[in-house]
Formats: C-alpha cells, structure tokens, sequence
C-alpha cells in the first residue's frame, strides 16, 4: 500500500478520539493520552498528515497501520474577557488503523482553499 506524501486531511474531535482509543486497544506504538483531548472544544479540527506505513506494535509483527502526525491550534482562555484565543499549534503522532486511515484520506485538503473541506 503506497501513501501519498505531504496529504493533509481534516478531522474532527469525535474522529481522533475514535481513532486513539483504536490504536490503544490495539497496542500501537503511538497514542495520545486520552483525558488531554476531552477539554478541547467539540469543534477543534486536527489535521493529519500521514507519515509512514508501519508494520510493529510493541515489537510485534502487526497489520499495516499509518503513522500519522496531528497538528491543531490550542486556545488560550484570556483572563480578562473569559474568551478562548488561538494558542500554540500542537504536534502529536498516532498510529491510525489502515480502515480509518481509508476514511481520512478522503478529506484531502485542497491547500487553494479558504477552511478545511472547502475548496476555493
């Protein structure tokens, strides 16, 4: 299975948390700790970027999996107004499995367009 390089898809937080509680109860090599993701706002969008094809879980000969990095934008609550603003972008890696994956890759991100999903 190839994958395209430098893709980039858009998914939503019930998706991530979908797809990281997979790879932990898969035993993948990389997952995210899951209470970190239950304060963010139901409509933060991650952006996945697939990495590499990965074959091993703990050491273990496994099915094929994607490694993928996850970028988003945290926000900051600003003590004065109480509103959340943009905060640093975060990085985190996880192993999506190959079905999942299948269903993101659909979500390419047209890099001509105004917001995830739209197109210019």
């Amino acid at each position: 299975m190839a994958i395209k390089m430098f893709s980039v898809f858009g998914i939503g937080k019930e998706e991530l948390i979908h797809a990281n509680y997979c790879a932990i109860k898969l035993h993948y090599n990389r997952t995210l700790e899951p209470a970190y993701f239950a304060g963010l706002p139901d409509d933060t969008v991650f952006a996945v970027m697939p990495v590499m094809i990965h074959e091993h879980a703990e050491g273990k000969l496994v099915a094929e999996h994607v490694r993928c990095r996850i970028n988003w934008m945290d926000s900051v609550q600003q003590p004065d107004t109480k509103e959340p603003k943009p905060g640093p972008i975060c990085t985190a890696w996880l192993d999506v499995p190959m079905v999942l994956y299948e269903v993101f890759k659909k979500r390419e991100y047209d890099h001509n367009a105004t917001a995830l999903g739209e197109s210019a």
